[in-house]
């Protein structure tokens, strides 16, 4: 499978693994995978269909999942934390959190 290296222009040294079906002249859906599960979850039998209704299909890992890029250095994602604070103070009372990339980072990976 290809790897896009700088797909995020704050990040130069992230990649991202990706793949395709169909062709790149084709309108594309990029299919884009939850929480902690890898493009692999998209089975390459739904892909083809898409890919002979005519569409270019594009499943790719976020970073910190499969072959993409993981950010070891820091730590894993505070999900844990961010439920059980959720439960304490409720929606709007949850204290921010630091963390490594923001969900504007992940979309700007997907438009990458």
């Amino acid at each position: 499978m290809p790897r896009a290296l700088s797909v995020n222009p704050k990040q130069p040294n992230l990649y991202l693994e990706y793949d395709t079906f169909g062709s790149p002249t084709n309108p594309a859906i990029l299919l884009v995978m939850g929480l902690a599960t890898q493009m692999t979850a998209w089975r390459p039998d739904f892909c083809e269909i898409l890919a002979k209704a005519g569409y270019f299909v594009v499943r790719f890992d976020n970073r910190d999942i499969g072959l993409s890029s993981h950010l070891d250095d820091f730590g894993p994602p505070p999900l844990v934390t961010r439920v059980i604070q959720h439960k304490i103070y409720g929606l709007f009372g949850c204290p921010k959190i630091k963390s490594a990339y923001t969900l504007e980072d992940m979309a700007e990976d997907a438009f990458g």
